[in-house]
């Protein structure tokens, strides 16, 4: 079920983010999708909208238009 943000959730995401912008990775598909509508999409945030669907490196890399190899340490 999709939650609706408050004005003050958003801005909350968004200080989570400006202070460390792989928080996304800890945040629920609904706030990741909540912060894209205020801010736009970019890579690093459909990474993490991706990667809490569950869905695997391999295709994580193909939607980027990266290698998997590029998501290993």
């Amino acid at each position: 079920m999709k939650r609706n943000f408050s004005a003050l959730d958003i801005a909350d995401l968004l200080i989570r983010l400006g202070r460390d912008p792989s928080a996304c990775y800890n945040f629920s598909p609904d706030e990741i999708r909540a912060v894209m509508a205020e801010m736009g999409e970019d890579d690093l945030l459909l990474d993490a909208l991706y990667a809490a669907e569950g869905q695997s490196i391999e295709a994580r890399a193909d939607a980027l238009g990266v290698r998997a190899s590029d998501f290993r340490y």
